[in-house]
């Protein structure tokens, strides 16, 4: 209920006594009902007023609706908040001691957020990649040996669920990195609503638990352990703001005093000053100034750079590319590194964004004549595209590599700032805070420096000069900063620091506090014990010794926290002179970089410093104070007039008259010289701008000299001396002779006989390589040409090894000799030549007023626009006067042979090398052909090819086995076209997916089963047809109007099964279309195909089998299936890491969670698309797996029950079962016979037993369902007992198992009818047969499928018996 001053609010009761005609007045938004209209005005204007409060959230200033709306909100916000996380928040807000309920939600968020408790349920990762529920069995704090390891983080024992069967799990034990919290549940905003209603303020101003939900959840009962591990957290309370002192309240002191009392006062008497401000300076030890090849002003970028590479390396990926060490000497690899993170971030952005990410449409003609920052990004925007027109794949999927970096870096650098549609900007604008496509540092590069991106569309980056190169990197960088994964990186960095840093401040508040107490007990001793002399040295000894102990302790922790804090900074520090001192990790080094911007003025005074004072103690501390006193208030005039004369005025200020020795002691202490040019401070000529230290002597020397009471050196030199193992390796670790060639490093004999590392000598390979194998004298230009040559004849071997095709050359040997010895010209006389009339087409398509000769008439480089526009107008006119265009535009192959031609340097011709090999079917080469019976890729020299498919086999592997490569054409068993005898029109009787039901072809087959058919002359006539379209054989269906055959997925559009009735191809409808008036069919013919097509158009298209789309029934199905047990490998797609090459063999992968998916979002018209579907999951698991494989066997298992154990109310069309039979088994006609009742097509495949083809891979791989045994003449006698019990059974029913034909019926009559043609006599069996001649009557397609088969074994049975 809403609150109204604090207060919930009471709504008025409803009057007593109302009369039914009595008027009344109703408020809606209270539901209250008033008989006094003024008391009804009041409750009005008071809703609508904004005075209520939300008794959830606390917001104020709302209406009585935006109140309610607000509990409302809040409410359903703690709908999903985890119920096991209640006992433990409710639990730690009991331990809690603030007075603001803020301080308290805030220190119990802290302390949750990373932790996890008892019976929680979490995200695990058992491995690397994989995250799944679990809950939190135990908790098990770190011991006392991990935490003086600095292992403080907590492990947890979970048990993890599997997705798959929920009866098992898996416990584990896990570090704390490996479990994670789901987003959304527990969040800051949902911890504070959820506390929000259980809390109260007591008499003492303490935010506490109410009484009741303490009872109501037993926390008194609780304890810690229960829930949680390790000692109970120690919340700090809260400071108030009145003392009391002696009960009398007093107001609270003011900043100065605290700051005096509490030692932070910048006053003389208080411990630090302005470094600049101090008398005991000592000279800082000299380091040695930086030499390199990158000129001073880009080395504190390229230190960035190495840095930046080296915090962020599991972003980058840096050790896959550097796996030797980060260098700057392979700047094609960093580069390539960045630009790999920048791809790898946008792509994750993309999934992240929801919205659409296109680009926004802009005209490539419209230039303005200023180069602005919108004007940039619009040009941006159409470089984006260019990728994708003339190379066929986005800027972030194109070959990435050394030879291709420039080119792609240089596309990138011209697409950045690209605009996007306003709601992908608005997303973009949201997560990266406030970006937009003018922030982006690549664009302001390309307005800044667009000479940078002209050198790179004719050199290689490594051919810029150092300071173009250095500011690339730094553009990279900036971008990746711009991201929202890498600011969160750098946000927990920074909050990591700021928590440790904290708990340094609260220790060093802590330490003082104790001091005071030791004072104050020293004090008490003193006084307690007064006159006893020996216990007051006793109990001193003894708090002296606890302090010790406290000291000691206190020291240890504050270096632990300061190394800890110096590990995640770089910048560790500046001197008096505003030098700061950096260690980097990644060269490796410790250096000074001496390049303040702003170091302010300098004073007005020089500071005089005092030799005494340096390492001075207390006594001699004293001693000069007094000193320093006696000469202030001596009385000696002739002392006064002498300081008088010893002064004088230079340059305006007043200065001692030793000015120049007082200069050279300033500026070699590094102080300011007040106004005296050159000062080491405040002035910014001839200062060294990066130095280093190479030497361990100088840093312990630099922590000496360091000024304690400084307060810059004070703090660098407390960092110093915390993290001083660490910069000692660093300083060990550096190559000074690299950062300096004049330092001569002396190496010790130890040194020079141990051996080279092996990640040494994998960093001195990779750079022996990154010249491709050529020395370093050669040009860059010479490599690259000689590399492109290289490529280009290796891709012609495997093109033509692989069988993949070959040049259109004259002489392939000649060809590639003048390629390999560069003589162009004659190179170009091996190529065939153009007709003239194709070269007349093409510059008619080009039009009148383009250059047919010159690329750039058609091809618009994206960076043709770089600067101004009045410094390109030579490239504008050449395109913006193009008054006639293409009407029709190039494809992706004509783009792409346009850029290449245009290529102006050897990395775009890279590029475009690099993406014709990846437009190459490689995986069709003889060389990565994989064998279809055994999925393996070995032995090369015994693969054979079929002809049409193209798909590999082992000669071994075939049944029966190949010694060597038939000769002419081989088809594999899937693509052998059939063979038969030629006829006058084959054309039309070329359909080989289904046959006809006239007797005549009965008769036919009935002979075939006898015997063979041979044609006359005594040959065999074979007739492969092959398909129109794509040229190959296999199963085929032919037009009815002309003699082209066709495949199922080759005609258009694509058919699923073959249509009945007549059929025409695309071809023939083409032309039907334009002689539709003047049709030469005849007068019977022509209405009888119109009524055809205007049945198929009534019904929608649906062929006679096809039925509407039953969408209950199959989703019941689905489920069912779904369900089984044995459907596990069917219910989700296959995945790479589980079968490598699962997507090699299988080109259509489908599974039945993806037909649910579709079936749920209506993809599916028809029944038998959906069976369709199902077929393919049997399919492909048919093909890929082996008969062992257990994942075959429950295809199998799947299989059958999919189509024999349900109730089906629709035809399951396209959904053939392989049926391997003889003609005569009884059993093989029972299933035909079932096959036919039930409707059920069934793919028949006819085994010869007598040629062994029962043991053909193809058969055996299948489980064996029927087996049949010898025959018997001793079971003839338990025969004829079986008919007696069949007749019996048959006198009360007209079938076996009731009134009505079923599958025992058709069964069982399998088998009668196959005694009955063996002579068995039947006749005794009255009911036996009459009950054959109902079911020979009765049964489906009996003549078909039982019938003719019969006889046929009759007549086997009689050819074995004359032999």
């Amino acid at each position: 209920m809403p609150l109204l001053r604090k207060k919930e609010f009471e709504k008025s009761s409803i009057p007593e006594l109302l009369r039914d005609d009595e008027e009344v007045f109703h408020c809606e938004v209270t539901n209250e009902i008033f008989r006094d209209y003024d008391e009804f005005c009041q409750r009005i204007i008071l809703v609508n007023s904004m005075v209520w409060s939300c008794a959830m959230t606390g917001k104020s200033n709302l209406t009585y609706a935006e109140a309610l709306h607000s509990e409302e909100s809040a409410k359903k916000s703690l709908k999903d908040f985890p119920l096991e996380l209640r006992i433990p928040v409710l639990y730690l807000a009991t331990k809690t001691k603030r007075s603001a309920f803020g301080e308290m939600a805030e220190d119990i968020f802290s302390y949750i957020k990373d932790r996890y408790f008892v019976g929680e349920i979490v995200e695990s990762s058992f491995t690397e990649n994989s995250w799944r529920e679990s809950h939190v069995l135990q908790v098990i704090a770190p011991s006392e040996e991990l935490i003086e390891e600095n292992l403080k983080s907590n492990r947890y024992e979970v048990e993890q669920l599997d997705v798959n069967d929920q009866d098992s799990s898996q416990v584990m034990m896990l570090e704390a990195s490996h479990v994670r919290r789901k987003k959304g549940p527990y969040t800051k905003e949902k911890n504070r609503l959820f506390l929000k209603q259980f809390v109260e303020l007591n008499d003492q101003g303490i935010i506490v638990l109410k009484e009741s939900i303490i009872r109501k959840y037993k926390l008194d009962t609780i304890k810690f352990d229960q829930i949680f591990d390790g000692p109970l957290p120690d919340f700090e309370q809260s400071k108030k703001i009145v003392k009391t002192l002696n009960g009398k309240k007093v107001r609270q002191e003011t900043l100065a005093k605290y700051l005096e009392k509490s030692g932070h006062s910048n006053t003389a008497n208080g411990k630090n000053l302005d470094d600049l401000e101090l008398e005991d300076q000592k000279n800082l030890p000299t380091p040695i100034l930086v030499q390199s090849k990158i000129p001073a002003k880009y080395y504190g970028d390229a230190l960035m750079v190495l840095e930046f590479s080296n915090s962020f390396s599991t972003l980058l990926s840096t050790r896959d590319f550097f796996p030797g060490g980060l260098t700057m000497d392979l700047l094609e690899h960093i580069v390539h590194m960045l630009l790999t993170a920048v791809f790898n971030v946008q792509d994750e952005e993309a999934a992240e964004n929801k919205a659409s990410q296109s680009l926004a449409d802009l005209n490539s003609d419209d230039v303005t004549d200023s180069m602005s920052l919108s004007e940039a990004t619009r040009l941006a925007t159409l470089a984006s595209n260019w990728s994708m027109a003339y190379q066929g794949m986005p800027l972030a999927r194109l070959p990435l590599y050394p030879l291709t970096v420039s080119e792609v870096l240089r596309l990138h650098l011209l697409s950045s700032g690209a605009r996007l549609n306003e709601a992908a900007s608005k997303w973009r604008y949201q997560q990266r805070g406030g970006y937009t496509s003018e922030d982006d540092p690549g664009l302001t590069l390309r307005v800044k420096q667009p000479h940078i991106l002209k050198a790179l569309a004719v050199h290689n980056v490594n051919q810029l000069p150092t300071g173009d190169k250095i500011q690339i990197l730094t553009c990279l960088v900036n971008q990746l900063l711009t991201y929202a994964v890498v600011r969160d990186q750098i946000e927990e960095r920074l909050d990591k620091s700021k928590h440790l840093k904290a708990d340094l401040r609260t220790l060093q508040i802590a330490e003082r506090r104790h001091e005071q107490e030791f004072v104050s007990a020293r004090i008490r001793i003193k006084r307690e014990n007064k006159g006893n002399l020996e216990r007051i040295n006793a109990e001193l000894d003894k708090l002296q010794i606890e302090a010790d102990k406290k000291r000691l302790e206190f020291e240890k922790k504050t270096k632990d926290l300061v190394k800890h804090i110096s590990e995640l900074q770089v910048v560790l520090g500046s001197d008096r002179a505003y030098q700061r001192y950096i260690k980097i990790e990644s060269l490796p080094g410790f250096f000074v970089e001496n390049d303040e911007r702003y170091p302010g003025i300098c004073s007005d005074r020089i500071v005089a410093q005092k030799p005494e004072l340096i390492n001075a103690g207390r006594a001699d501390t004293l001693v000069y104070v007094k000193k320093m006193y006696e000469e202030c208030n001596g009385s000696d005039k002739e002392n006064d007039s002498n300081h008088k004369k010893l002064a004088k005025k230079v340059n305006g200020v007043r200065t001692s008259v030793k000015l120049e020795s007082d200069l050279d002691v300033t500026r070699d202490l590094l102080m300011c010289t007040a106004n005296n040019v050159p000062c080491p401070v405040h002035s910014f000529d001839n200062k060294p701008s990066w130095s280093f230290y190479h030497n361990k002597d100088d840093l312990e020397t630099l922590v000496s000299c360091l000024n304690k009471r400084g307060i810059r050196e004070s703090d660098l030199r407390q960092v110093l001396e915390c993290d001083k193992d660490n910069i000692d390796a660093l300083i060990m670790g550096t190559n000074a002779s690299k950062l300096n060639s004049t330092v001569d490093v002396k190496v010790e004999d130890n040194v020079q006989d141990k051996p080279v590392s092996k990640k040494v000598q994998n960093m001195y390979s990779r750079y022996e390589d990154s010249n491709l194998g050529y020395t370093s004298e050669m040009n860059v230009s010479e490599i690259l040409h000689l590399s492109l040559i290289d490529n280009i004849l290796e891709m012609e071997e495997k093109i033509y090894a692989g069988s993949l095709g070959h040049l259109k050359v004259r002489d392939r040997s000649m060809w590639r000799n003048h390629l390999t010895n560069r003589k162009y010209d004659e190179l170009d006389r091996t190529l065939y030549k153009k007709e003239e009339n194709q070269q007349l087409e093409k510059l008619k398509m080009e039009g009148r007023n383009s250059r047919p000769s010159t690329p750039d008439s058609i091809y618009k480089d994206p960076g043709r626009y770089l600067g101004t526009t009045s410094d390109n107008d030579s490239d504008i006119e050449r395109h913006a006067d193009v008054s006639v265009k293409r009407k029709e535009e190039c494809d992706v192959i004509d783009k792409w042979e346009q850029s290449l031609l245009a290529s102006t340097s050897y990395s775009q011709v890279f590029l475009h090398y690099c993406t014709l090999d990846n437009c190459i079917m490689w995986a069709r080469s003889v060389l990565l052909a994989r064998c279809r019976i055994c999925h393996r890729q070995r032995d090369p020299q015994n693969m054979l090819l079929c002809d049409s498919c193209n798909k590999g086999h082992h000669l071994y592997c075939l049944k029966p086995k190949l010694t060597s490569v038939p000769k002419g054409d081989w088809f594999c068993d899937k693509c052998k076209p059939k063979e038969k005898p030629p006829t006058p029109r084959t054309s039309k009787k070329t359909r080989k997916l289904f046959s006809d039901d006239s007797e005549d072809d009965d008769d036919e087959d009935e002979d075939e089963d006898t015997e063979e058919p041979t044609p006359e002359n005594g040959t065999d006539i074979t007739m492969f047809e092959v398909c129109d379209v794509c040229a190959s054989g296999g199963h085929v269906i032919c037009c009815d109007f002309c003699p082209k055959v066709y495949h199922l997925e080759c005609t258009q559009p694509p058919l699923r099964r073959v249509p009945r009735g007549e059929w025409k191809c695309h071809k023939c409808k083409r032309k039907s279309d334009k002689h539709k008036d003047s049709d030469s069919g005849s007068g019977e013919e022509a209405p009888q195909r119109r009524s055809t097509r205007r049945t198929h158009e009534s019904k929608g298209g649906l062929d006679d089998d096809d039925l509407p789309l039953h969408n209950a029934a199959l989703q019941e199905l689905l489920s069912d299936v779904m369900k089984h047990k044995d459907s596990w490998p069917f219910t989700r797609p296959v995945t790479k890491h589980e079968v490598p090459d699962y997507y090699d063999v299988i080109t259509k992968p489908m599974d039945f969670g993806k037909i649910k998916y579709k079936l749920n979002m209506g993809e599916y018209r028809l029944d038998a698309e959906v069976m369709a579907d199902c077929a393919l999951v049997f399919e492909n698991c048919d093909t890929y797996n082996n008969s062992e494989a257990l994942v075959y066997k429950c295809g199998v298992s799947i299989k059958l029950r999919f189509v024999l154990g349900y109730n089906l109310q629709f035809t399951p069309a396209n959904m053939p079962i392989d049926l391997y039979y003889v003609p005569g088994s009884a059993p093989c006609r029972a299933v035909l016979l079932a096959a036919k009742a039930l409707g059920v097509e069934l793919n028949l495949k006819h085994l010869d037993l007598m040629k062994g083809e029962h043991l053909n891979p193809d058969f055996v791989k299948y489980p064996t369902i029927f087996g049949g045994a010898p025959a018997d003449p001793a079971k003839m006698a338990k025969i004829e007992e079986a008919f007696k019990f069949l007749d019996t059974f048959l006198e009360k029913s007209d079938f076996v198992a009731g009134d009505s034909l079923t599958v025992a019926d058709l069964s069982i009559l399998a088998t009668v009818t196959t005694l009955e043609v063996l002579n068995f006599d039947i006749t005794p069996y009255k009911n036996v047969c009459k009950w054959l001649t109902k079911a020979k009557a009765t049964a489906p397609g009996y003549e078909e499928a039982n019938g003719k088969n019969v006889l046929a074994f009759k007549a086997l049975v009689d050819h074995l018996t004359k032999k």
